[in-house]
């Protein structure tokens, strides 16, 4: 249960200049070779003292003895050896293994914008100081540090924090954390490419002086470089009355999207409003619609999506049209009716092979339309 410790760590004292301390950090094994033990000085032995650290993660009184016939010396005509064992105690006390956990903000971000990582490392142990703390954090591919990593650290005490613009690594090392105290570090990332991003600390990637390490612990971090949202204006109309849609397309990277082509298929009883005629902002492109069809369909073709002129903060352009429902729209049973348009994740399509990463969805309510009739 005991171990030499890391890093190695030992020294002598009056065991002569030729004196050859053999041991490994990691091991069970301590050999002094080739020491002068200085002669009885009065009534007062001569001693040759070897200290080493050593390390345990098992719990207990732990026993260490060197048994009898293991030391031998040669001197004063002849050779010797001990004739009785020698023992030492150590008490071990059990350290609670500390806590380790991470998270983005925000956890969706647009690409080439950045999200402020934090990981936390709690000291769950209420009467020892974790030493020599060191973990290294790999981020997914894609996800680097950001120019500007903006890095700070709290209660981690000398710790030595390495992150490196545009690498994938952030490196912690010979840090220490207080009992019942939780070491802090906050830095910036970025990605340009889209996607969702799993990030994992995998268990036992923390090392301690006191043997102890962490569990897993993982963060999501969402990267869009291509969406668009989706607004009814009023949110609310009685049957028969119009409102206006409007989609605004994003685009949040440093070239225009090109060939963008979108089909919004309406839901079961909103229609198409023609009174005022559908339009685009977005260069070349084309809107179509059938308000003939069920359901009523309403696509925008070879549009170009604009580069953002701040990388991470999107340019945009809409397309506009109006909906409306029938005057008798509604359900006897409910004075209104809720209806959701949804555009589903993969429908917004660019030359450039991106589009959108998530259905975008909205709700328009409409006052009951039915009437009714009564007789005497």
């Amino acid at each position: 249960g005991i171990t030499i410790a890391s890093p190695l760590n030992y020294s002598t004292t009056n065991c002569g200049a030729d004196a050859v301390v053999t041991a490994a950090a990691g091991g069970t094994t301590l050999a002094l070779d080739h020491a002068t033990v200085p002669a009885l000085s009065g009534s007062t032995p001569g001693t040759c003292t070897v200290t080493i650290d050593v390390t345990s993660t098992t719990s207990g009184n732990l026993v260490n003895t060197i048994p009898a016939g293991e030391l031998t010396a040669n001197g004063n005509g002849g050779s010797v050896t001990s004739s009785s064992p020698a023992s030492a105690t150590l008490n071990v006390t059990k350290i609670l293994p500390p806590s380790v956990s991470k998270s983005f903000n925000p956890t969706t971000m647009w690409a080439g914008a950045t999200s402020l990582l934090t990981i936390n490392i709690a000291n769950t142990d209420t009467a020892n100081s974790l030493t020599l703390v060191s973990l290294t954090d790999t981020l997914p591919t894609n996800v680097v540090i950001a120019a500007t990593p903006a890095l700070t650290q709290s209660n981690c005490g000398s710790a030595t924090i390495t992150s490196t613009a545009g690498s994938d690594a952030i490196i912690i090392s010979n840090g220490t954390i207080a009992k019942s105290t939780t070491c802090t570090i906050t830095l910036r990332v970025t990605s340009t490419k889209q996607g969702t991003y799993v990030n994992t600390i995998p268990a036992g990637a923390l090392s301690t002086k006191q043997g102890v390490t962490n569990s897993i612990a993982q963060a999501t971090l969402a990267v869009q470089s291509l969406n668009f949202t989706k607004a009814f204006s009023p949110t609310s109309i009685a049957a028969g009355e119009t409102s206006k849609v409007t989609i605004t397309l994003q685009n949040p990277t440093g070239f225009d999207y090109t060939g963008a082509h979108l089909v919004d298929n309406l839901p079961t009883g909103m229609l198409l409003s023609t009174t005022t005629a559908p339009v685009t902002t977005c260069t070349n492109g084309s809107v179509t619609y059938d308000n003939v069809s069920t359901p009523n369909t309403i696509t925008l073709s070879n549009a170009t999506i604009p580069h953002a002129t701040t990388i991470g903060t999107p340019s945009t352009c809409t397309l506009v049209f109006y909906v409306t429902t029938s005057p008798t729209f509604g359900s006897s049973s409910s004075a209104t009716t809720s209806l959701t348009n949804s555009i589903a994740s993969g429908t917004l399509t660019t030359d450039q092979g991106v589009t959108n990463p998530a259905t975008v969805s909205a709700s328009l309510s409409i006052a009951n339309g039915l009437g009714g009739a009564k007789s005497m």
